[in-house]
C-alpha cells in the first residue's frame, strides 16, 4: 500500500476516524492491528516474519533485564547476531549465491531449493530492534509492555522506509494518553500535502527522465553530470516526500516522528551533508557502529579506518549490490578527505572566510554528492565503469549535451533550496503557513490532478 495511492488515502481516513472515536485505552491496540493489516496485505509471509521477529526481540529484551554481568553482555551479543543474521538471510542470501555462481560456476546448485523473499522495510526494523536491545542493555528502555514494543517496531507510518526511530524517541509517546488537537491535525495535513507534492508531482516526473538516461550509453560527460544532478533531485524529493507523508500520517494520530532531512544540498562539506541527509540513519551508524568501533578516540589513522568501515557497511545496508557497496566506501573515503582538509588552517581560510570560498565549498560538495549518486544509481559495475571513464575523458567535455535544459533546472532547484534554507535561517516560522494553507491545499490538489504520472513506488521501499 503506497503512501501516494488512493488506497492509502482511504486507509488513513478510516484509521484517523476510528482512532479518535475509540477510548484511549484501546487506541494502541487498534493501531497495532491496523499496522499489521497495513503490512500483511503486501505478503502474509512477511507479516508472520514480522510477528516472530517482534516476539524474539521482546524476549531478548526481557532476558537483558533479568541478568547481570557477562551473561547480560552475552545476551546482547546473541541478540545483535540474530538480528543481523535475519537481515543477511533475507536480504543478502541471493546476492551471495549469485556471486558464488559467478566465481565458481555452480549454476545455483548450492542450496538451490532454498528460496528467500525480501520483506518490506527489513533493513529499517532490524536497525530499530538492535537499537532497542542496546538501549535496554544501557538501561535506557522505557517500554515495559509487549504491545507498546510491538507498536514501536510496526507503527505503519515508519514501518516500510523509516525514519529509523529509537526507543527514547517513540517510547515515551507510546506510554502517554493522546489528545485530539486541531493544530496538530493541520500540521499533519500540511506534511501530507507537501510530501505528496514532492513525490508525485516532482520526483515521479523526474523518474522517467532519469530512468531513460540511465538506459542510454552517453558519450558526452555533460549528459552524465546532468543525469546525476537529476537523480540527486529525484531521490531527495522522493525520500523526503515519503518522510513528510510518514511524519504527517503519524501527526494525525498525535505521534511525532523525527526529521530525516534538513536541506542536505546546501551543505558545504560531505560531513555536513551526512548531518543533513537521512539523519536517522546517519545518527544510527554513528551511535551503534562508528562509536563502538572506537570513533575518533583511537588516533587519526584508526578514525579514518572507522569512517570507511562505517560508511562501507552503510552502503551494504542500502542494498545487495556491488554499486551500493562501492558507494558506501566512496562516502567513507570522501569523509576521510574532508577530515584531512578540515584539520588544515589553510583549507579553513580558503573555504570559510570569503563568499567565493563558501560558494566553492558548496559546489565541490554537491559535485562530490553527484558522483556518489551516479555510483548509487548505476545498474551494475560495468555501467559505472563506462560512465566514470567518460567523466575522466577530456574530449567527452567537448561534445554538447542533449539535457542542457534539465541542467539549468537542476541549478534553479539548487537556488530555490538555498533561498528556502536562508528564509528559515532568518527566522521564518513554519506556523506562518496558516494564512497560506488554503492555497497550499488547492495547489497540491490541482497539481496532483494535472501533473501526476502513473503512481510509482518510493525508491527506499527496496531497501
Amino acid at each position: 500500500m503506497l503512501f501516494n495511492s488512493f488506497t492509502y488515502a482511504i486507509f488513513l481516513i478510516i484509521i484517523f476516524g476510528t482512532y479518535w472515536l475509540l477510548p484511549n485505552k484501546w487506541r494502541k491496540y487498534f493501531l497495532l492491528l491496523s499496522s499489521y493489516f497495513f503490512y500483511g496485505i503486501w505478503k502474509i509471509e512477511g507479516l508472520l516474519l514480522l510477528l516472530g521477529f517482534t516476539i524474539v526481540n521482546w524476549l531478548l529484551g526481557l532476558l537483558l533485564n533479568s541478568f547481570h554481568g557477562r551473561k547480560r553482555k552475552g545476551i546482547l551479543c546473541v541478540g545483535i547476531f540474530l538480528n543481523i543474521a535475519i537481515l543477511c538471510v533475507f536480504k543478502y542470501y541471493n546476492f551471495f549465491l549469485d556471486n558464488i555462481d559467478v566465481l565458481w560456476d555452480t549454476n545455483h546448485w548450492l542450496f538451490a531449493n532454498f528460496k528467500t523473499f525480501l520483506p518490506l522495510g527489513i533493513s529499517f526494523f532490524v536497525f530499530e530492534a538492535i537499537s532497542f536491545l542496546v538501549d535496554t542493555y544501557k538501561g535506557e528502555n522505557t517500554l515495559t509492555e509487549f504491545q507498546s514494543f510491538a507498536l514501536y517496531i510496526s507503527f505503519f507510518p515508519h514501518l516500510i522506509a523509516g525514519p529509523i526511530v529509537r526507543v527514547k524517541q517513540l517510547g515515551p509517546q507510546l506510554l502517554t494518553d493522546k489528545k485530539f488537537s486541531l493544530a496538530a491535525i493541520l500540521v499533519g495535513l500540511d506534511l501530507l500535502c507537501i510530501g505528496a507534492f514532492k513525490k508525485v508531482v516532482l520526483a515521479d516526473n523526474l523518474a522517467s527522465l532519469v530512468d531513460a538516461s540511465f538506459k542510454t550509453s552517453h558519450s558526452s560527460a555533460w549528459d552524465i553530470w546532468i543525469t546525476g544532478g537529476l537523480f540527486s533531485m529525484q531521490i531527495y524529493l522522493d525520500f523526503a516526500g515519503y518522510t513528510d507523508m510518514a511524519r504527517g500520517s503519524a501527526k494525525l494520530l498525535d505521534y511525532d516522528l523525527p526529521i530525516n532531512f534538513d536541506f542536505p544540498y546546501v551543505s558545504r562539506s560531505i560531513g555536513e551533508f551526512w548531518r543533513r541527509w537521512h539523519i536517522t540513519l546517519s545518527n544510527w551508524l554513528r551511535d551503534y557502529l562508528y562509536i563502538p568501533l572506537g570513533g575518533s578516540r583511537a588516533g587519526q589513522n584508526r578514525t579514518y579506518i572507522n569512517l570507511i568501515i562505517t560508511m562501507g557497511l552503510g552502503g551494504l545496508w542500502h542494498g545487495a549490490g556491488w554499486t551500493y557497496i562501492i558507494w558506501g566506501f566512496y562516502q567513507g573515503v570522501a569523509l576521510v578527505v574532508h577530515r584531512v582538509f578540515a584539520s588544515s588552517p589553510k583549507a579553513k581560510s580558503l573555504f570559510e572566510q570569503t563568499l567565493w570560498g563558501r560558494f566553492s565549498a558548496w559546489m565541490l560538495t554537491y559535485l562530490t554528492v553527484i558522483i556518489g549518486w551516479i555510483i548509487f544509481r548505476s545498474h551494475d559495475v560495468f555501467q559505472l565503469s563506462s560512465w566514470m571513464q567518460t567523466l575522466l575523458t577530456p574530449t567527452a567535455y567537448i561534445q554538447s549535451s542533449q539535457y542542457w535544459f534539465w541542467g539549468v533546472m537542476v541549478i534553479v532547484a539548487l537556488i530555490v533550496l538555498k533561498v528556502l534554507f536562508e528564509f528559515r535561517q532568518q527566522g521564518y516560522q513554519s506556523n506562518k503557513i496558516n494564512k497560506f494553507r488554503p492555497i497550499l491545499y488547492i495547489t497540491v490538489l490541482f497539481s496532483l490532478a494535472l501533473f501526476a504520472p502513473q503512481s510509482q513506488q518510493f525508491i527506499y521501499f527496496q531497501f
